[in-house]
């Protein structure tokens, strides 16, 4: 789906939902489309909802025992086409296969006006954002809390986000739709 079909109006209702019970009774219904997403982020970026600002924060996660060791990589190099992979080059191809399963590529979308009364904060992993094996029943979904939880800060909640610490309990899920 081209830029020019994207439709802001959802995420719009979802900033100007009053309360928590209003925004989670609104997001059972919603689905957040990935175009609507990016042209709310470039929206913001180019200053056309005045009062809210944008921040984001990506973050690849790879497990520190898939590292292929430097022995392990230059046994790949060393090895002849048509050959038998030695030994350590067959572990550092099993430590690269496993990258696609364990590895984890972080995503966090951060709306907020000056001060940090209003917020809204996306956030995902690809795991999230796939068909099969989801952890949510409903499958592809994007993370979603904001000024409305009383015991969060924006300051606090961003801070926890750039060290990876993404655990918060009641987050709301949002479908969510590459289209």
């Amino acid at each position: 789906m081209p830029f020019e079909d994207a439709n802001c109006d959802g995420l719009v209702r979802l900033f100007n939902t009053t309360s928590k019970a209003e925004l989670e009774k609104y997001c059972r219904d919603f689905v957040l489309r990935h175009t609507d997403l990016a042209m709310l982020i470039m929206i913001v970026k180019t200053g056309g909802l005045d009062a809210y600002r944008y921040a984001s924060h990506f973050d690849d996660k790879v497990p520190a025992h898939l590292h292929p060791t430097d022995e392990e990589r230059a046994a790949i190099g060393k090895s002849e086409i048509g050959q038998p992979l030695p030994e350590k080059a067959k572990k550092a191809m099993s430590k690269i296969s496993q990258l696609f399963v364990e590895r984890k590529h972080f995503c966090a979308h951060l709306f907020y006006t000056l001060g940090g009364q209003y917020w809204f904060l996306f956030y995902f992993d690809q795991r999230d954002l796939t068909e099969r094996n989801n952890h949510w029943k409903h499958g592809p979904h994007v993370h979603l809390i904001s000024h409305h939880w009383p015991n969060l800060q924006v300051d606090e909640v961003w801070q926890r986000m750039q060290r990876g610490d993404a655990k918060f309990t009641n987050k709301l899920h949002l479908r969510y739709e590459r289209v």
